[in-house]
């Protein structure tokens, strides 16, 4: 099916992501000073974000194992995951497209619990990114 919903497209470790911009609720560059390790739960970091805590998941670890350095500046996406911000730790930035491109339904039988946060896969200019979906 056709998309015309707006897409930023990201990396983490030389993989290019998308994630739909109506789901981002902040894009932020920050210092690494500004982020914690996280001793208890799920989440290795935690970040004040506005006033608030929030968990912080390093998607490099998550998708290739490697942890992400906490020197200099850090690139964070801020979502909502049930009524929860949550920030995912990216490398960089790419771009913001819009429509232009196909959107697929990740497949069904291939979903794990490890992949379960890809909610669809884009396809635009014979190049595939997966979606990241926020909830």
């Amino acid at each position: 099916m056709h998309s015309e919903s707006s897409l930023m497209l990201f990396s983490v470790k030389g993989f290019v992501f998308a994630i739909e911009v109506g789901d981002l609720l902040e894009v932020a560059e920050i210092s690494a000073e500004k982020v914690s390790i996280c001793e208890e739960g799920p989440f290795s970091y935690k970040y004040d974000f506005r006033g608030t805590e929030i968990s912080v998941v390093d998607l490099a670890r998550r998708i290739s194992g490697a942890t992400t350095s906490l020197t200099g500046l850090l690139q964070l996406l801020v979502v909502e995951i049930d009524s929860h911000p949550v920030g995912l730790m990216i490398d960089k930035v790419l771009e913001v497209v819009k429509g232009g491109g196909t959107s697929y339904r990740f497949p069904e039988m291939l979903r794990t619990e490890e992949n379960s946060y890809i909610k669809s896969i884009y396809r635009l200019e014979n190049i595939m990114y997966l979606v990241l979906g926020a909830a």
